[in-house]
């Protein structure tokens, strides 16, 4: 769900993967960019933040042990 450019999601979207994994947010050129949410299969929130080149990047709230933490992602990896 989401809008194409040239065959890649841009704007605002929706992906679901097939283990169930789902991403709300953001698309620039087919990669997650900007704000965006990933949920697991049974719908609880894993991460909501900022998204850079499809990975988490900037700040944002990781959910583990059923709290959230606030955290930080350069690349993909938490500072």
């Amino acid at each position: 769900m989401g809008d194409f450019v040239k065959g890649k999601k841009e704007g605002k979207g929706r992906y679901v993967h097939s283990t169930g994994l789902v991403y709300e947010g953001d698309y620039k050129q087919g990669l997650k960019h900007g704000q965006g949410k990933l949920c697991n299969s049974d719908e609880t929130t894993s991460y909501e933040g900022e998204f850079k080149d499809g990975l988490p990047h900037g700040k944002g709230v990781a959910y583990w042990d059923e709290k959230a933490h606030r955290t930080e992602f350069v690349e993909g990896i938490s500072k």
